[in-house]
């Protein structure tokens, strides 16, 4: 496109900026946005920009944000109630971890996704294959919460990925096992739940430090 308009190449004193084979166009890759200063790499008028970015904070630590669903992620240490995975009481090599996840929302949603990336310190299980079920079982819930139907999941090493065709309004829960496998001090990212198709809503749990003891 630049081309066929005989645009004159670009003049830029910028050395991080890769350019075009015609010299029309340039970008700069894998940069942080304030070390690019366009105001003074660019002497020329008339130019088009095109950004792609990531937000990231500086803090590993987020808040909740709810926007029409609330997403709360629940963690209990099945091999001792007492350990709750912070520095005073971490949890231990070999525990067995629910968690479990409340949504919330007052209108029911359609083709809803989960996705939780997990701390390195733990893993989850799948507890329908037949050599997991021997060792781990998902308790039963006694809230008053309805269990949320399952359509289809992806439980990576790194991440809990659920996807729920439907989520009535109300109050609902899903809990997936996982156990503690490396020692360490860890960061455990919000969870994130919002429909597949329908940008308006969305919810994001708070982050939290996740703590397992080698001794």
């Amino acid at each position: 496109m630049l081309g066929s308009e005989e645009s004159d190449p670009l003049k830029i004193s910028d050395a991080g900026a890769v350019f075009s084979m015609n010299g029309r166009s340039a970008a700069w890759l894998n940069r942080l946005l304030p070390d690019v200063d366009l105001t003074t790499s660019l002497n020329q008028e008339n130019l088009s920009y095109l950004i792609r970015a990531k937000y990231a904070t500086e803090s590993p630590h987020t808040e909740r944000v709810d926007r029409g669903i609330r997403i709360e992620r629940v963690v209990n240490d099945l091999t001792d109630p007492k350990r709750t995975g912070n520095a005073n009481a971490p949890f231990k090599l070999g525990d067995q971890i629910l968690i479990t996840y409340r949504i919330n929302t007052p209108k029911t949603q359609n083709y809803v996704a989960l996705e939780d990336l997990l701390p390195a310190g733990l893993e989850t299980v799948n507890p329908e294959l037949a050599l997991i079920a021997k060792f781990f079982d998902i308790p039963s819930d006694n809230s008053n919460d309805r269990a949320l139907a399952l359509s289809h999941s992806e439980l990576r090493d790194r991440s809990t990925l659920l996807y729920f065709d439907e989520i009535s309004a109300g109050p609902g829960r899903y809990s997936v096992l996982a156990r503690a496998t490396a020692a360490g001090t860890f960061t455990w990212p919000a969870t994130q739940v919002s429909p597949m198709y329908d940008s308006r809503f969305s919810g994001l749990s708070p982050a939290s430090v996740c703590v397992v003891s080698g001794e």
